[in-house]
């Protein structure tokens, strides 16, 4: 069975999740349980730079955590995303869903620009 490995850091305004593994049909419900448990206390930044495929479900599970922090006034934003997933979110028009960074300090200040 596919498990997603990972470890949390806690910084002012975010916390960060450090993905390694897969997101997939496999692991989009244990991402999702951890996304809903950081987003109930703040902001969420998922590091993909460990992760090495993300595929369609897992894509669309992305989206979806996206809309319920926002609907719960939070964000999550994705760090160190890969050219597969950027072509990904091109293709399904995905862009006003997903807040791209390339460090947690970068993501910081959008987070002060979109709340």
């Amino acid at each position: 069975m596919e498990t997603l490995r990972y470890t949390i850091e806690d910084y002012d305004t975010v916390r960060v999740i450090n993905l390694n593994g897969n997101i997939s049909n496999a692991t989009k419900n244990e991402l999702a349980r951890m996304v809903h448990g950081l987003a109930a206390k703040g902001n969420v930044i998922i590091n993909l730079k460990g992760v090495e495929m993300v595929t369609s479900s897992g894509i669309n599970t992305l989206m979806k955590l996206s809309v319920d922090c926002r609907q719960k006034g939070k964000r999550l934003l994705l760090l160190g995303v890969k050219d597969g997933v950027r072509r990904m979110i091109d293709v399904l028009d995905y862009h006003d869903y997903f807040i791209v960074v390339d460090s947690v300090e970068e993501g910081q200040r959008k987070l002060d620009h979109y709340l």
